[in-house]
């Protein structure tokens, strides 16, 4: 009767641990936002950018190194976009942080970071990586939002961009379009 006692109570606890405990649900939208349901809301993200490579802050060796293949450091970035309208260009920056050659014959895929700062001042960070055709020097990539100040603190966001650079004036032009992750007004 004792064994019977205890093998009842055991069962019990070990049937309550191995009941399934569903996750709330929360959709990609939530998850953008860190987690944090309720305070973001999701607004589209269309930009028109222009960059222009400040040689006086050196280069990124592409890897491998034998290819001879170096990007600007660092970028100062003009142009508009939604919710920033038209950007400060001399306080707006991309910094090539790697850059290597690849995954395709004739490509290059470079990483970067930076900052946009709105016409307002407030500003917004992004890591970005995108693939470059050496042939035409056209190019695709991501673009993640990752914070800010202002209005676009702990926001977060995705844009997909597609541009060019002009092989005669190093300008570097691209559009993009997604959405941004903002703290409801």
């Amino acid at each position: 009767m004792k064994k019977t006692l205890w093998i009842i109570p055991l069962t019990l606890l070990l049937w309550g641990c191995n009941k399934d405990i569903n996750p709330p649900d929360r959709s990609d939208t939530d998850m953008a936002a860190n987690g944090r349901t309720g305070m973001f809301v999701k607004t589209p993200l269309k930009v028109n950018f222009y960059a222009i490579p400040d040689l006086t802050q050196g280069f990124v060796d592409c890897i491998p190194t034998e290819f001879g293949v170096q990007l600007a450091k660092k970028m100062n970035i003009g142009g508009t976009a939604t919710h920033f309208g038209k950007l400060q260009m001399a306080n707006s920056y991309l910094e090539h942080t790697m850059c290597y050659m690849g995954p395709e014959q004739f490509q290059i895929t470079a990483i970067s970071n930076g900052l946009i700062m709105a016409a307002n001042g407030d500003i917004g960070t992004f890591v970005a990586k995108y693939v470059t055709n050496a042939w035409d020097m056209t190019f695709t990539g991501t673009v993640t939002m990752t914070g800010g100040t202002g209005r676009f603190e702990g926001c977060s966001g995705e844009v997909i961009m597609t541009g060019s650079q002009d092989v005669n004036t190093m300008k570097v032009s691209w559009m993009a379009d997604g959405f941004i992750m903002m703290k409801k007004k």
